[in-house]
């Protein structure tokens, strides 16, 4: 009985232990398309103006620190990100349109994390793989201006089934009430390009920035 119960004993002890190394949390995301690069390929011979696009979303996730290091941890985030993509100004000779392909995605970074304190604030360095699945279809709208002006808005298929980039940046966290407020800022680039029917069309890069709530369970 007594080394049942000191089994017992030293789980509970374990289990509290790893517990106070777990933070979870939310965030909501504005992202930018800052560096997103299009293929000129899908303008021939045209000349190509890519401008800013804004996107945004949500996201969830779980940070595990080490009890051995505890500014040492790791961190899985799971999100949705819509409005991913490019806006350009297309011109040549007597014609232009404008353009704007957009999608929504799933995103999975796993980032190791690192912790430095300032006082109250907690500041995190964060960096690691992400993972992006396009989810449906692309949006591409085209607004033409030449003899005759007219919109046209199609959705496209899009053959890129998983998107690998990295993503990097850093957090600052603030206490308030059981959990802290947090802030992030992070820049993603994907290494390969997204494909819509059958043509590469560009490659995704984001600035990012979050803010929402975590707490230690």
């Amino acid at each position: 009985m007594k080394k049942l119960l000191a089994v017992v004993a030293a789980g509970v002890v374990l289990v509290s232990a790893l517990s106070a190394q777990i933070t979870v949390g939310g965030k909501g995301t504005l992202a930018l398309n800052v560096g997103t690069s299009v293929e000129k390929a899908m303008f021939v011979g045209m000349d190509v103006d890519t401008g800013l696009l804004v996107g945004g979303g949500g996201s969830l996730f779980v940070r595990y620190n080490l009890p051995s290091l505890p500014a040492l941890g790791f961190q899985a985030d799971v999100g949705i990100m819509a409005n991913n993509g490019f806006s350009a100004e297309v011109s040549e000779t007597g014609y232009s349109f404008s353009t704007k392909g957009t999608y929504t995605s799933l995103e999975l970074p796993v980032l190791v994390t690192y912790d430095l304190a300032a006082g109250p604030v907690t500041i995190t360095l964060l960096a690691g793989p992400n993972l992006s699945f396009p989810l449906g279809k692309a949006k591409v709208e085209q607004s033409v201006s030449s003899d005759i002006s007219y919109d046209v808005t199609e959705k496209w298929d899009i053959d890129s089934k998983v998107l690998f980039g990295l993503t990097a940046g850093a957090a600052v966290a603030y206490p308030l009430g059981p959990g802290a407020i947090v802030g992030d800022l992070r820049y993603t680039t994907d290494f390969n390009k997204v494909k819509v029917e059958g043509q590469e069309a560009m490659t995704r890069r984001a600035l990012t920035f979050s803010a929402g709530y975590q707490i230690k369970l």
